[in-house]
């Protein structure tokens, strides 16, 4: 999840959206400025990440009690 997590502010954050305005969400077309800040991107990841990890841990036990 922290995998993705990354992946996700780093290539779809700040090189996709930042700079195809055709892939960018339905009214947010004008948000420039906005895409373009890294470090706000971090930081609403950060806070994320227990509850990736939370939902991971979760997600293997299911596995592990279907197997």
């Amino acid at each position: 999840m922290i995998v993705l997590a990354a992946f996700d502010t780093c290539f779809l954050d700040w090189v996709l959206f930042a700079n195809i305005k055709r892939v960018r969400l339905p009214g947010t077309e004008h948000m420039d400025r906005e895409y373009h800040q890294k470090w706000f991107h971090v930081r609403v990841m950060l806070p994320m990440l227990p509850v990736f990890a939370v939902g991971g841990a979760i997600i293997s036990l299911m596995m592990t009690w279907i197997w």
